[in-house]
């Protein structure tokens, strides 16, 4: 299971005992915290969704006032909206499927 507030790694150090003892993976929280009070970030997000999203607005708004089209543009996504009918038709009908030109 993906467990992304996680970071598993194995403690080699702990002794052995009867049973394995405590030797073995441990996970580590690697949750961000925030007070009680704040709305934004929600407490539930998992690690990296609050950086897309602002990463992903600071992209726009640099494009906007630098006057540039930004990427992925809409072509970009109706490319990958091409790709993805072609897999799932190609699913469908068991055979290789050529992927449409935008």
């Amino acid at each position: 299971m993906v467990q992304p507030n996680y970071l598993e790694y194995y403690d080699a150090t702990t002794p052995e005992k009867e049973y394995g003892g405590h030797r073995g993976f441990k996970a580590i929280e690697c949750v961000v915290r925030y007070p009680k009070l704040a709305t934004l970030p929600g407490p539930k997000n998992t690690i990296g969704w609050e950086r897309f999203h602002v990463h992903s607005i600071y992209n726009f708004i640099l494009h906007v006032i630098e006057g540039k089209p930004a990427q992925p543009d809409i072509h970009d996504g109706a490319k990958t909206q091409n790709v993805l009918e072609a897999a799932l038709l190609s699913r469908d009908t068991g055979n290789w499927v050529q992927v449409q030109d935008v």
